[in-house]
């Protein structure tokens, strides 16, 4: 095979998230933090390490973060460090902090090259988004009681930073880490866990139809030549699903698929990537729902139009949405880079087109946590380290905790 000179462009933000990316490296930063401004070590912050270099949609749980901050805990420190502390300035200028402190640290990103955060409190370090969000709402530091369903597995594939829920289905609890691009079957009668791959090359996804791009002559490789030139780029990620929500008999699943073309100067391919949302009827098989080549129907979700504007999800790869009925759900949308508002969408019938029917815009821009109900309780999945040097843990379910600060 000749020599190819290939050019990554991403139009979709990296895949992975920089918090597993750096996992064991938080404590010896943060050590670094408090010893270098004195900081005791019982003090309460979030510390948001921002890279201007990263695409505009990695900023999406930062930003978040910081509206859940101004909201609930507007007095909480917020030290946010930057290689550019003018674009930092930038990003912050629209948040009501009355502890916000500015860094210069260009050294960190020498190590890491995208954006991460972590909020320690009470002597702990926190860096899951979800469970930041949940402290930032209900005020409370602990991950929640002991729930009802009395579930521990014993697990060492799963990370304890990305592990969240799909949903129940038929005694069966659903659950997936898209870091390690895995899935899990639980039967909720004897506690079995059966582990499953999330699709990750798929033939059929990467030919799905996709918007056009603003470039002359440029053409899709075939998926089979793609297979040869990504044994050139070992770990390349292909299909990348980033969550999968049961509803009733139905399973709803986000994914990326990046797709690579051959442009007009020869010997040089770019890389884009299409979200999409597939639907599909489950059947008796549960563990079908991690195999994305086995979904019904497909719709991509990179433009989204509403009164002749074209709009789409949140600002970060992740794009959280709550399930109303089998035809409808509810999201934060963007124009652009502008926060637009929560938009009710509507699949048609037959799954084959989706359209805005609302938007709020007075909607607030915090993305709402979906927790997993049973009778009337609210859950979330959680993974307890027994041995951080194997991955070994525990998985559970805990009641959601909401403190009354009256």
């Amino acid at each position: 095979m000749k020599n190819i000179k290939t050019n990554f462009y991403i139009l979709i933000s990296f895949i992975f998230l920089t918090n597993y990316a750096i996992g064991q490296d938080f404590k010896k930063i943060d050590n670094e933090f408090t010893s270098k401004n004195n900081i005791d070590s019982d003090e309460s912050y979030i510390n948001i390490y921002l890279n201007s270099n990263d695409c505009y949609r990695c900023y999406g749980e930062i930003q978040q973060i910081l509206n859940a901050t101004q909201e609930k805990k507007p007095n909480l420190t917020v030290n946010v460090f930057s290689d550019q502390v003018v674009f930092a300035k930038k990003s912050t200028k629209d948040y009501s902090l009355n502890n916000l402190n500015i860094y210069f640290d260009n050294n960190i990103f020498n190590l890491f090259s995208k954006s991460f955060f972590y909020y320690k409190s009470e002597g702990k370090i926190i860096n899951d988004y979800d469970q930041i969000m949940n402290i930032l709402y209900t005020g409370n530091n602990s991950q929640g009681t002991n729930a009802d369903i009395e579930i521990a597995i014993k697990d060492k594939f799963f990370t304890s930073d990305e592990l969240s829920h799909v949903g129940i289905y038929n005694n069966e609890l659903a659950i997936m880490d898209s870091s390690v691009d895995t899935g899990a079957i639980i039967d909720l009668k004897n506690f079995d866990i059966e582990y499953h791959e999330l699709t990750t090359v798929s033939k059929k996804l990467y030919n799905l139809p996709h918007p056009n791009l603003p470039f002359e002559n440029i053409t899709l490789i075939e998926h089979e030549k793609l297979q040869d030139l990504k044994k050139q780029f070992p770990g390349t990620t292909e299909t990348k699903v980033t969550s999968i929500k049961i509803h009733d008999n139905l399973a709803f699943a986000q994914f990326i698929v990046s797709k690579t073309f051959e442009m007009e100067e020869k010997d040089k391919l770019s890389t884009f990537s299409f979200s999409y949302i597939g639907i599909k009827h489950i059947g008796n098989e549960l563990s079908d729902i991690f195999d994305m080549d086995t979904y019904d129907h497909y719709l991509g979700m990179d433009i989204l139009p509403y009164n002749s504007t074209d709009y789409r999800f949140g600002v970060s790869i992740y794009y959280p949405f709550k399930i109303l009925d089998k035809y409808h759900f509810k999201a934060k949308i963007y124009q652009e880079l502008d926060y637009a508002g929560e938009a009710i969408f509507e699949f048609n019938d037959d799954y084959t087109t989706l359209n805005i029917t609302s938007i709020d815009t007075e909607a607030s821009k915090i993305y709402e946590y979906i927790f997993l109900e049973i009778d009337g309780k609210e859950y979330y999945v959680d993974k307890e380290m027994t041995d951080e040097s194997t991955g070994e843990g525990i998985i559970s379910l805990k009641e959601r905790v909401i403190q009354n600060n009256n």
